[in-house]
């Protein structure tokens, strides 16, 4: 099957994921205990030994951002069988970015897309969330759903702490 054509994340997708990222200036252990730096950026670049060592400013961890979503857009164009409207490929890229392509390519919000099904695929991504979801996950798939259906998201203001 040829890779579908598929537009690329604007700086409305990047702005809802950095809303909801934590900015990390300098490289320090996420909550799951994995080495980051930036906007959730993490693999073998970033060591722990390199905490208070390495750091990034805003700009970098946007470029780190943009080369982290690379295999999630190629995924996208790979599973996704129907036209996406800008909005809605900017909310799939968030709701990737924190469920995982291996999730999404098992699970409805995809069944649902390549239906044609666009109603049925926003319910999904709004409702994606573990039994004990903290508030801003709620937030964030709240953000998700909106900006898949056309509207503008509220985003938390960035700051320092979410840059």
């Amino acid at each position: 099957m040829p890779l579908q054509r598929m537009p690329r994340i604007s700086p409305a997708g990047l702005r809802l994921i950095q809303a909801f990222e934590i900015f990390y200036p300098s490289v320090t252990l996420s909550s799951s205990g994995i080495p980051v730096v930036g906007f959730g950026h993490s693999g073998p670049d970033v060591r722990l030994a390199d905490a208070g060592v390495k750091s990034v400013t805003p700009e970098e961890a946007s470029d780190l951002l943009r080369s982290d979503l690379a295999p999630l857009e190629q995924a996208l164009r790979v599973l996704i069988t129907v036209p996406l409207k800008q909005c809605q490929y900017d909310a799939l890229c968030d709701y990737i970015f924190t469920v995982g392509i291996a999730r999404f390519k098992k699970g409805k919000v995809l069944k649902a897309l390549n239906k044609g099904n666009f109603t049925l695929a926003a319910t999904e991504i709004r409702f994606t969330l573990p039994d004990k979801a903290s508030s801003r996950l709620i937030r964030r798939r709240e953000a998700e759903y909106t900006l898949f259906t056309g509207k503008e998201p509220h985003l938390p203001p960035l700051s320092e702490e979410s840059l």
